[in-house]
């Protein structure tokens, strides 16, 4: 609960902020703890420590805390969990499985196509597309997965900066001149002049480029539009290299921008081979009229006979 304190300023009440701030309190200087409960919801995201059970003040029972040690190299929920716990079996979605091959043979043909995965929390429809990926791995193409959060609503194009890392193949150890050469070789590949380009997509990556391009002189919105434009463009030129898939997960909880960038690849990615995936929960409404290349795929709830055994993301 957000409300006023004594003085004028926001304070924030409640259980939660009560539990964050004791155990800020017992994390060590410099290091982040979680709650157990924390700790399923990133499940195989991170490497963690074990701290044990630990008494809280003002806490009733003891809580399992970790401490995060760093990221696992792990991209997305379902990997990151299916590595933790072995990979559950695949049963009773061989319809859907088999609709999203057919709209990855008409990709493979030069026809774009949108595919938007349907269904509640846990009802496996990170499991179907991580299956998807097994039945092409045979192919050549590029996949490109991100996913959205519900804490990252407000901050622009995150999953778009997220994908775009990915494809740069940028690590940890690179320098800023390495994930900038890496940057401008990703733009050349997809036919994009990397001094126009780099300027625009580099903030957005929190790339600092010194003096190595010209400055920008646009208004603020005449560069979000360029940079819209080129985040589309190098999307298309990747695809013209092989086949293009891009994965995003939970677009109910995606930002503004990332939408406004999603809904411009649809509206425009027919001509290319590039395949389009999507999975949201069932209050997620497109705000894109259907075509003849878009396809939604409603998962309901499996039958006791038949259904995927274990709880799939």
């Amino acid at each position: 609960m957000i409300g006023k304190g004594a003085g004028n300023e926001a304070e924030v009440f409640g259980d939660t902020p009560n539990l964050a701030a004791r155990v800020q309190a017992a994390a060590k200087p410099g290091t982040v703890a979680i709650t157990d409960a924390t700790h399923r919801l990133v499940s195989g995201l991170f490497v963690v420590e074990d701290c044990g059970a630990q008494d809280l003040k003002g806490i009733e029972r003891p809580l399992q805390l970790y401490r995060i040690v760093r990221p696992s190299g792990m991209r997305g929920r379902f990997p990151a969990m299916a590595a933790m716990r072995g990979m559950t079996p695949f049963v009773g979605r061989e319809d859907e499985l088999r609709s999203l091959l057919n709209r990855w043979e008409r990709v493979r043909e030069g026809e774009g196509q949108v595919v938007t995965i349907i269904g509640e929390g846990g009802i496996g429809k990170s499991r179907l597309l991580q299956r998807f990926r097994d039945e092409i791995a045979a192919t050549p193409y590029t996949w490109l997965e991100c996913a959205t959060a519900p804490f990252f609503q407000n901050t622009p194009f995150y999953a778009v900066a997220d994908m775009l890392q990915q494809s740069f193949h940028w690590e940890a150890s690179h320098t800023v001149e390495q994930r900038l050469a890496a940057l401008e070789a990703s733009l050349g590949l997809a036919g994009l002049d990397p001094d126009e380009a780099a300027p625009l997509i580099a903030p957005l990556l929190e790339l600092p480029v010194g003096t190595r391009y010209a400055p920008l002189s646009m208004a603020p919105d005449q560069q979000r539009k360029r940079l819209l434009a080129t985040v589309v463009a190098w999307t298309l030129g990747a695809a013209k290299a092989q086949p293009l898939v891009i994965a995003t997960e939970d677009l109910h909880w995606a930002d503004p921008s990332t939408l406004e960038l999603t809904q411009l690849l649809v509206e425009q990615g027919m001509p290319a081979r590039l395949l389009l995936l999507y999975t949201a929960r069932p209050e997620f409404h497109a705000p894109w009229p259907m075509r003849a290349h878009h396809t939604q795929i409603n998962l309901n709830r499996l039958t006791a006979g038949n259904r995927v055994l274990g709880r799939s993301m």
